[in-house]
């Protein structure tokens, strides 16, 4: 949120927008989201709310009265946990863990578990492939290109992987 507010101040609707089409693919988040996170970081310093004239006060999301704009605590937020470092994904130790589950169950649970990992993993890279092929070359979206690219090479070891798990249980399927 704040590297979106880095590049240009918002209302909270229009930042869970600009959210969604930005990460969306990658981190989803509901649209309350935006209404509840950024008190919090006007509170830590990191942004500030700029009174919208004409806005009503709202009961539920008081965050609506308000456009907001990163401060220069919120960019050296920003900076610093784009900077830190990455925490493994938390769906790869849960695909580990049911790996291990599924050999306990015996060999038809692993190939059954393959097949459906391979079934959503193909899935995604075709998605993505669709994704980059539509996107700018254009400096403003180069991060997200690169992203994308990281998580299509991702999934393209993950292929290998699968076929590599295949022939280890002595099955070998494209």
């Amino acid at each position: 949120m704040l590297a979106l507010l880095s590049a240009a101040p918002g209302h909270p609707y229009e930042l869970y927008q600009r959210y969604r089409r930005r990460f969306g693919e990658l981190v989803p988040i509901a649209s309350t989201t935006a209404y509840k996170m950024l008190p919090t970081l006007v509170r830590r310093g990191e942004a500030e709310g700029i009174p919208v004239a004409g806005r009503s006060s709202a009961k539920r999301f008081p965050a609506a009265e308000f456009s907001y704009r990163v401060t220069e605590a919120g960019l050296q937020a920003a900076r610093g946990w784009v900077l830190s470092p990455v925490r493994p994904e938390r769906w790869r130790q849960e695909l580990l863990a049911r790996m291990d589950a599924a050999s306990i169950l015996g060999v038809d649970a692993l190939y059954e578990l393959l097949s459906r990992y391979e079934q959503a993993r193909g899935e995604e890279e075709r998605e993505l492939r669709r994704q980059l092929e539509g996107l700018p070359e254009s400096q403003g979206v180069l991060g997200h290109r690169l992203s994308l690219e990281e998580r299509l090479g991702v999934l393209e070891r993950q292929g290998q992987w699968v076929l590599l798990a295949r022939g280890r249980l002595g099955q070998r399927r494209p």
